[in-house]
């Protein structure tokens, strides 16, 4: 596996332009911090999506569901004091990691 940087902002703009269509598609998600990667690992097409949510982990759940990502597929970490749901797939042939965090009950 090679790790592989991106060097223009225009080898990101297909990645940009897809997390666009999505907020455009879905405007009744919650609100979320985005990042757009500068690396990426072969195979994977180029950099991916990254997607955080930490007001609650029903708002992970609303994203998870409207990206139609497997359930089955969310692993769950325990960071002593916070915990996260985190997902990595893709959408629309997009590579997307989905993760939020919460302080356990």
């Amino acid at each position: 596996m090679s790790l592989i940087a991106v060097e223009t902002a225009a080898q990101q703009a297909p990645v940009a332009a897809a997390l666009v269509r999505l907020l455009t598609a879905r405007p009744d998600l919650p609100a979320a911090s985005f990042e757009i990667g500068r690396m990426y690992c072969e195979p994977e097409p180029g950099p991916r999506i990254e997607i955080r949510l930490h007001d609650s982990l029903g708002h992970f759940e609303a994203w998870r569901e409207a990206l139609n990502f497997d359930p089955g597929a969310v692993r769950l970490w325990d960071h002593g004091g916070t915990i996260s749901l985190s997902i990595e797939t893709r959408w629309n042939g997009v590579p997307i990691e989905l993760t939020g965090y919460a302080k356990p009950l």
